[in-house]
């Protein structure tokens, strides 16, 4: 994605987001951990459904004694639908998270991270034109971060271009005091350019320029895409994403805010839910495409 080249002018382009809509987390997502295959990959089964499912399980983490889960059903239809998509990882992840996951996430032509805070090719290059854009808001989020230490909380660790704030790292916060920072992003920094969305329950506080609708509109522009583009997601921070492309699909097991707006609109949502939504999901736009 570092240029735009024949091959990309005019293909079609599938934007989408990565937890909670292609991978999901043991325990957040109500998996459980089984067992290894000897082939390495991992048995897990479904709290809720009695149901198991064969594939990928990829940071571990250890303090939380969680690891994030990826399907083999899932990974083999978007292997099948990059024949025709180029697929464009839409994410709130940071740098370090997304890149130990690229093993098994090997179909992403490009990279939008910290939700839109960075764009990134298919070699994790950075954009140096659309880090241009957002420059002088990303120098602002540095102040905020120094006040928000000051304040006791905990910066979660390794972001560029956003800051994130998880009640998990910080034990004397409550959800309260995490909604009066976002309100307070809402009322005193957004004149700076400094706008909030909220991520897996964690808050993420972004340049205002950026976001995950702003940045895959420059990829697309940059790259040349289709108009017909398709968007996948679950979360609120991907409401911008799923607004701007041509056809949005949500995972029937979307935060609530989320799957009220699809359905108020008429987007598409998932009769299932979790790895089944998904799949589910992907198995509609091959049969489309």
């Amino acid at each position: 994605m570092s240029r735009l080249t024949p091959e990309a002018k005019g293909k079609k382009v599938i934007f989408a987001d990565v937890d909670g809509t292609l991978a999901f987390h043991e325990g957040t997502h109500k998996l459980q951990f089984v067992d290894f295959n000897e082939d390495g990959t991992a048995n897990v089964t479904h709290t809720e459904k009695s149901k198991s499912y064969r594939g990928h399980r990829i940071l571990y983490d250890q303090k939380r004694g969680q690891g994030i889960f990826v399907d083999q059903r899932t990974i083999e239809l978007c292997h099948q639908l990059a024949e025709d998509f180029d697929w464009i990882c839409v994410t709130g992840a940071g740098y370090e998270s997304l890149h130990k996951r690229t093993g098994v996430l090997d179909f992403f032509k490009g990279y939008v991270i910290e939700n839109g805070g960075l764009v990134m090719d298919g070699d994790f290059k950075e954009d140096e034109k659309w880090m241009y854009k957002i420059t002088d808001q990303v120098a602002y989020l540095h102040a905020i971060t120094e006040h928000l230490k000051e304040e006791g909380w905990v910066i979660d660790p390794g972001r560029k271009a956003s800051v994130r704030l998880r009640l998990e790292q910080n034990p004397k916060k409550s959800a309260a005091d995490l909604s009066r920072v976002r309100s307070e992003v809402r009322q005193v920094h957004r004149a700076h350019g400094i706008k909030a969305t909220v991520n897996l329950g964690h808050l993420d506080i972004i340049p205002k320029n950026a976001g995950k609708g702003n940045a895959i509109d420059y990829v697309f522009r940059k790259m040349g895409y289709d108009p017909r583009t398709i968007g996948i997601g679950d979360d609120i921070n991907d409401l911008s994403m799923l607004e701007y492309v041509a056809e949005r699909y949500i995972v029937g097991s979307s935060h609530p805010e989320i799957v009220e707006i699809a359905r108020t609109r008429r987007w598409y949502v998932s009769r299932g839910t979790y790895i089944d939504g998904i799949n589910e999901i992907l198995r509609k736009i091959v049969g489309n495409k």
